[in-house]
């Protein structure tokens, strides 16, 4: 199809006004930390953005929960520092027949490493300049893109006219990315909306203050999060990660949906994947004793016995009675043959906890490992005692063959 120069250009002016609202959206975000620039300083900030890339109702809905100096702001630091520049993955150009001609552009999230589409702009030219006038958000796969502010837009009255592939995206976008006009989700909710409100209308009935949009989006990423639980427990693992993926669009630096995801991924053999779900979810979240565990077990599983440690010390010096880090710190000592250190962590969790069972076995563990095999068989019988049901579990144990050949054991467990 042939193109003339000066719509080539009109599309390429198009992009730039995209990628520098991006860059100002991002500095915007940056000014929320900015410590000597007050409350009315950071609005004007956002009043400035809005009038000049947005059009309508529609605007950056860029707010400063905390101001320097109030508690809670140096938490919001930590979080927007790990933020970056949303990525441009696509543009596609439509013809409308009032508004003339029409750009979608779609955006991932503010992670470093989002590599999903999330945000869809709709762009056109209001008095000879771009503006933004319309934006959607992607749920998933099955409900498509859903209407968050500005004009609606019908499938009817956009033509498609060409597109624009600039970074390709995860696979979850690949049909859509690879398809020319794109693929229509069945509850694509779009309706026209006259030209004269995209400059007139300051508030369009049916909008949302951003305050409660936010919160909106907050819970919708929680039930999310608990969709994904449900599945996991289910042994629906990919189910589980979708619902993980869509969480994390709604709300990307959630501490919590991190750690569940890296879990999950860990579950899956994703080791690297889990570890950057663990890196940034501890960045954002340091003081998760149940994160750092569980990034120190998958440090064991790659090989980082002396890293799993550091994670592990440091868990325990922000619970110095989690039993958890203790035992699992003490069968690192163990296979690391530092025998006496493994048991005083692992006596230590006893003391805490004396019904644990895992404790009492991995106590038999490490006596059985220093040769110390009467100890060892003493443990045991105080964990059959506790749970009679680990019988057969701890028969199978290959780690307790050396104890087969002892008379005690045998007797215990009907050699």
């Amino acid at each position: 199809m042939f193109v003339e120069n000066s719509v080539l250009s009109q599309d390429e002016d198009a992009i730039r006004f995209m990628n520098a609202f991006l860059e100002a959206e991002y500095q915007l975000t940056l000014a929320q930390i900015q410590e000597d620039l007050d409350a009315e300083g950071f609005k004007q900030k956002v009043k400035d953005l809005d009038s000049h890339y947005f059009s309508g109702n529609v605007a950056s809905g860029i707010l400063r929960f905390k101001q320097p100096g109030t508690p809670g702001f140096e938490d919001i630091k930590s979080q927007i520092q790990i933020n970056a520049p949303r990525r441009l993955f696509l543009v596609r150009v439509y013809q409308h027949d009032s508004l003339g001609l029409v750009y979608r552009f779609y955006t991932g999230t503010n992670r470093k490493k989002g590599i999903s589409y999330f945000y869809s702009y709709y762009v056109i030219q209001v008095d000879q300049a771009f503006k933004i006038v319309a934006r959607y958000m992607s749920s998933d796969t099955s409900t498509g893109w859903e209407w968050h502010a500005g004009l609606r837009f019908s499938k009817e009255a956009l033509t498609f006219l060409r597109v624009y592939r600039l970074l390709e995206p995860h696979e979850k976008n690949t049909g859509d990315y690879t398809s020319e006009a794109g693929i229509d989700y069945k509850q694509e909710v779009m309706l026209d909306k006259p030209q004269s409100q995209i400059v007139t209308a300051s508030l369009i009935p049916d909008a949302e203050p951003f305050e409660t949009v936010f919160e909106r989006i907050q819970m919708k990423a929680e039930d999310l999060n608990n969709l994904a639980i449900q599945k996991a427990e289910e042994g629906r693992l990919e189910e589980a990660l979708d619902y993980y993926n869509q969480a994390l669009n709604l709300s990307s630096n959630n501490a919590e949906i991190l750690y569940n995801r890296a879990m999950l991924l860990q579950d899956m053999g994703e080791w690297e994947e889990a570890m950057d779900d663990y890196d940034l979810s501890l960045f954002i979240k340091p003081e998760n004793v149940d994160c750092l565990v569980a990034r120190a077990s998958l440090k064991e599983d790659l090989g980082q016995p002396e890293k799993a440690l550091e994670d592990l010390a440091e868990a325990l010096r922000l619970e110095p009675e989690n039993t958890t880090a203790l035992n699992n710190r003490g069968y690192l000592y163990r296979s690391l043959g530092r025998f006496s250190e493994s048991l005083q962590d692992l006596h230590n969790a006893h003391q805490i906890d004396p019904e644990d069972t895992l404790v009492m076995q991995s106590l038999a563990e490490t006596y059985t490992d220093a040769g110390q095999y009467d100890t060892a068989i003493d443990w045991l019988e105080k964990a059959l005692q506790k749970d009679p049901a680990l019988q057969e579990e701890i028969r199978n144990n290959t780690l307790y063959a050396p104890l087969h050949t002892h008379k005690r054991y045998q007797q215990l467990f009907n050699f």
